[in-house]
């Protein structure tokens, strides 16, 4: 009987600095997540796409084309539980508390890309600028999104 409330005890213990992870789907325990997200792209000489798109943790995501894009003007889609995975798996795993405010937004002729991050639960909220040159994480939360504007199942607003 002892040997089972010490059991129960050190158990409880070693959880005291425990989090728990509200998004199980995520597979991670950070203590705080990502909420919502938002790219910004500007346009390029080259014609590049120009559009605004923000993910709010679970599912939604809001699209805004302006231009050099099959979808112009106001859209929304709710995420599908696969795509609510990965999306939030990659989106958590980058640091973007690490990350430098800034990426060579100097150069010239190159697409402007704004990233806004929003955390669960806190007040906190980082903007990244960037344009050449960035993290690996960021070039994958970046492509991602990029997939995502081009093929999300769009609905008009």
């Amino acid at each position: 009987m002892a040997v089972r409330y010490i059991s129960v005890i050190s158990l409880m213990f070693a959880c005291s600095g425990c989090t728990i992870n509200k998004y199980p789907a995520a597979g991670l325990e950070h203590e705080n997540h990502v909420a919502e997200i938002t790219l910004e792209k500007e346009g390029c000489p080259s014609g590049c796409p120009e559009y605004t798109m923000t993910l709010t943790r679970p599912k939604r995501v809001i699209l805004t084309g302006r231009a050099n894009m099959e979808h112009i003007g106001n859209f929304h889609f709710n995420l599908n539980r696969s795509l609510q995975d990965s999306i939030w798996r990659v989106i958590d795993q980058a640091n973007f508390m690490e990350m430098k405010d800034q990426y060579h937004i100097d150069t010239e002729d190159t697409q402007m890309r704004i990233l806004h991050i929003k955390w669960d639960g806190t007040n906190e909220e980082k903007r990244i600028l960037f344009k050449a040159l960035i993290p690996h994480d960021l070039t994958a939360v970046e492509k991602m999104l990029d997939r995502l504007a081009a093929s999300g199942e769009w609905k008009r607003d």
